[in-house]
C-alpha cells in the first residue's frame, strides 16, 4: 500500500496493540497466573534491555505497558510505550542519570520510587521499583494495576 502526503507533513506510524493496557489484560484474565508470569519475564527483559542501552524509562506503569494480541490470552506479548519521561543515564555509571534530571519529578505518583519523590537522583533503580509495584499489583489483582489505581501505599515509603 502506498500513501502520498505533502512533503511538509511528518507521519508517525505506530504498532497497534489490540490487547489494550496491562491493566485491561489483568482485568480480563485475573486468574491466568501462567500468562502473568510470562508478562513478568517480558517486563524484566524489556527493562534490562533499556538499562543495557543506558535508558531509564522513568514512567513505568500499567498504562504504559501494552498487550500486542488479545486473541491469544495464554501467550500475551508485552510492549513498553510512552518514552516521554525517559532519559539517558551515565554510560560510565548506569546508576546515575544526567544531572539535568536531578531533583525533577516526572512519572506517575503511584509508581515513582521513594528516592525520586524525596528529590534524590533518578537512577535505573526507579524503573526496578516501578516494575516491582506493577508485578505485585498484577499478581495480587489490585486496582493499582488498573487505570483507576488510587492505593495510598506511598505513605510508608516517603518521609516528610
Amino acid at each position: 500500500e502506498v500513501v502520498f502526503t505533502p512533503p511538509s507533513c511528518i507521519w508517525l506510524f505506530l504498532e497497534f496493540c489490540e490487547g489494550g493496557t496491562l491493566g485491561d489484560y489483568v482485568f480480563r484474565n485475573p486468574q491466568n497466573v501462567a500468562a502473568k508470569r510470562q508478562l513478568t519475564f517480558q517486563l524484566a527483559d524489556a527493562v534490562a534491555f533499556l538499562h543495557s542501552q543506558h535508558i531509564v524509562h522513568r514512567d513505568l506503569k500499567p498504562q504504559n505497558l501494552m498487550i500486542k494480541d488479545k486473541t491469544s490470552p495464554e501467550s500475551p506479548i508485552l510492549k513498553v510505550v510512552d518514552f516521554g519521561q525517559a532519559t539517558v543515564c551515565d554510560r560510565l555509571d548506569p546508576t546515575k542519570v544526567h544531572e539535568y534530571f536531578t531533583g525533577s519529578l516526572g512519572g506517575t505518583p503511584y509508581y515513582i520510587a521513594p528516592e525520586a519523590l524525596r528529590g534524590h537522583n533518578w537512577t535505573t533503580a526507579v524503573d526496578i521499583f516501578s516494575m516491582g509495584l506493577i508485578v505485585w499489583a498484577m499478581f495480587d489483582n489490585l486496582n493499582a494495576v488498573s487505570n483507576a489505581g488510587q492505593e495510598p501505599y506511598l505513605a510508608p515509603f516517603v518521609k516528610r
